[in-house]
């Protein structure tokens, strides 16, 4: 079952001829060079014939990806055989995986069993065989993006093996200016050399992770004010004439609903319940959950949803994959309004705080922010005892203006 990597056009041959009839031994015999012929039992199951050869294929879909999997060499499989290997490739499909990347995940595995895998070449693997089975999907974006712009440009040539307690803390040290992304740079990297000992390519007990310190985390809450917020909607107005709407749009959804940036940036059509005026979000950061959706935030996606293109409700410029960012449209977007020191999860921040000062209390702030532990809404309880103290003070002023100014019946006190 080598990857022969063929590829082509789904909907037509090479040579323009895409003939479909039951796939046997015979068949394969006379298929013309340059053409395929797909089998009329297996969807996607097929032979094609280039001019030396011919190869048992099969197409599918993955991930909105049009995909074609080469099953083997016609001659060296049988036709029962390549329809078994078609038959466990949709299985896999169906599970919700993708049967290409597994297999080239496999035989990328084989062949580290004999070598010493650099990290560049471990990365790979683990990213493939453990991230993408364990973790969620903005975990293992987040993954990828800290190996590509950091861990492999410092360490990508080193063996595994050969990995040392000084290579790591002088990557951790070069990025104390960083320190949060510092420390989950630390925290990636101990995790992809503990899988290394689990496979053998490291000794036993040899992370040289362990142990380090990471940097301190400060905890800030930033909180937009009234004024504040009434600036940067007009700065989002303003920003929206200069043709950078999707952006626009995707902060707006932020300010409104309280949920993180991967759940907006990627949100899919399916997870929007325009009817019942939620989100349904499959998959966020505690699992998936119900977003309520306020009248100005549905407004939003109601115009969206009129004018779709994709199946994602902020695409890609190719339309057939979510954004990846908005960050650099927000970074314009603060500066212009003066707000440099705010974060777009402090938009978060802003919405539990606009809901306690709306009279919600903890536990339902909880809820909107899809917080599973109590203790972490606790973070708002100043907020809220603020507000509290506010109506003490109003209910007290109340109280001593009657005091200054009734002229009360006194009674006797029996």
């Amino acid at each position: 079952m080598g990857d022969t990597g063929l590829t082509g056009d789904f909907g037509r041959n090479p040579r323009g001829h895409n003939m479909q009839r039951r796939i046997t031994k015979a068949l394969c015999e006379t298929v013309p060079p340059g053409t395929t012929t797909w089998d009329t039992e297996m969807r996607g199951f097929g032979v094609r014939a280039t001019d030396t050869c011919g190869f048992f294929v099969l197409r599918y879909r993955h991930g909105g990806r049009r995909r074609l999997m080469t099953l083997g060499r016609v001659g060296e499989i049988t036709v029962t055989r390549a329809r078994r290997f078609a038959a466990a490739a949709r299985g896999e499909l169906a599970a919700g995986r993708d049967p290409l990347e597994n297999r080239r995940a496999a035989e990328q595995a084989a062949r580290l069993a004999t070598a010493e895998p650099t990290l560049t070449e471990f990365s790979s693997l683990y990213i493939q065989k453990h991230a993408r089975p364990h973790k969620k999907p903005s975990t293992i974006r987040r993954d990828e993006e800290l190996l590509r712009a950091r861990i492999i440009p410092r360490l990508g040539k080193r063996k595994v093996a050969a990995i040392t307690q000084a290579d790591v803390k002088r990557l951790h040290a070069d990025m104390h200016k960083t320190p949060v992304r510092a420390n989950r740079v630390l925290a990636l990297l101990s995790n992809l050399l503990a899988q290394a000992e689990i496979w053998g390519y490291r000794a036993q007990g040899t992370n040289p992770c362990k142990g380090l310190k990471r940097y301190e985390e400060s905890k800030r809450e930033r909180f937009l004010s009234p004024a504040e917020v009434a600036l940067l909607w007009q700065t989002l107005d303003a920003y929206e004439q200069t043709g950078a709407r999707d952006a626009v749009q995707a902060i707006r959804l932020l300010v409104l609903t309280g949920c993180r940036k991967g759940e907006i940036v990627g949100l899919h059509w399916d997870e929007v319940d325009l009817d019942n005026r939620a989100l349904r979000l499959a998959d966020s950061k505690t699992g998936a959950r119900t977003v309520p959706l306020a009248s100005n935030a549905l407004a939003i996606l109601q115009q969206r949803a009129r004018e779709r293109r994709s199946d994602w409700v902020f695409p890609a410029r190719t339309y057939d994959r979510p954004r990846t960012e908005i960050d650099s449209a927000w970074r314009r977007i603060r500066r212009t309004a003066k707000l440099t020191d705010l974060r777009l999860h402090d938009l978060r921040h802003s919405f539990a705080a606009a809901g306690i000062h709306a009279g919600l209390s903890l536990p339902e702030i909880g809820k909107l922010l899809g917080h599973k532990a109590a203790a972490t809404t606790q973070r708002y309880a100043h907020v809220a005892d603020e507000v509290a103290r506010r109506a003490a003070d109003a209910v007290g002023d109340h109280m001593a203006t009657a005091i200054r100014t009734g002229k009360p019946k006194l009674h006797a006190v029996k």
